[in-house]
């Protein structure tokens, strides 16, 4: 059994490439097991006894589960780990298994062999514009058809915010960096995808990701991108005000 991560951080187009990999059938189902901060959850989330202090039975058996409930026939298995998730776990996993030097050999002792893709935006003023729309909305992601997929509040009206997007453009700049930092610890060279390759041409992109996990590449052609986007005038809108006004903050300060 083969099993691979998609490192990212939001509105990066990981829903997007995660739902594609699954309709594949030959990369398993993609789940985002440690989303929570509570080892508990992700044993309930598994129907497994929730333990105070897990043993490394309870461990194994956690990760097992974790690796089922995310492998397809052929027993290629993924997992979405976003950045936000990563000083949990690590910890969790530094705790655990202290007998490993790295965060990687950790998971491989519990998952097996494992490969690594890296899913990142380069314009991080849009991947920001998105991700603040999305929080004042509440709309996450539609249907191909237009329709509601992802709702997380109720809806309200967008308001453009200067400085909750340059908050949100310097998370996405952490978090290039926390990925970078995290594959030098344990020399990884990850298959790195762009959000502007995936939406460019997404069975391309969908097809060179599915050769570098070994698999079937061909089947790409026969997916669908299962998501619309959200990215429309306003967020271009938005996005021009807010290089405005950083462009003119940096000319005062020259």
């Amino acid at each position: 059994m083969t099993g691979y991560i998609l490192c990212t951080a939001p509105r990066s187009g990981s829903t997007l490439l995660t739902k594609m990999l699954s309709a594949t059938g030959v990369a398993g189902t993609v789940r985002t097991p440690f989303h929570d901060q509570s080892v508990q959850v992700w044993q309930k989330r598994h129907g497994l006894r929730q333990t105070q202090t897990p043993t490394r039975q309870d461990i194994e058996e956690l990760f097992g589960a974790i690796r089922q409930n995310s492998s397809g026939s052929n027993g290629v298995f993924g997992l979405r780990v976003q950045e936000h998730s990563l000083p949990f776990l690590t910890a969790f996993l530094k705790e655990a298994l202290p007998e490993h030097e790295t965060d990687f050999e950790r998971l491989q002792a519990l998952l097996g062999p494992l490969k690594v893709l890296f899913l990142r935006r380069e314009d991080k003023v849009a991947q920001a514009v998105s991700y603040v729309r999305a929080a004042q909305t509440g709309l996450w992601h539609r249907n191909p058809d237009g329709t509601e997929m992802e709702r997380l509040a109720p809806p309200e009206d967008p308001v453009f915010d200067p400085e909750a997007i340059a908050q949100s453009m310097a998370r996405f700049e952490r978090a290039d960096q926390i990925w970078a930092d995290w594959f030098a610890a344990s020399d990884i060279a990850p298959h790195t995808i762009t959000y502007e390759q995936l939406d460019a041409d997404p069975q391309a992109t969908l097809r060179n990701a599915l050769g570098f996990l070994g698999v079937d590449a061909n089947v790409a052609d026969k997916v669908d991108a299962p998501t619309k986007r959200l990215r429309d005038d306003l967020n271009a809108e938005w996005a021009r005000r807010y290089r405005a006004i950083d462009q003119g903050a940096r000319q005062i300060i020259g």
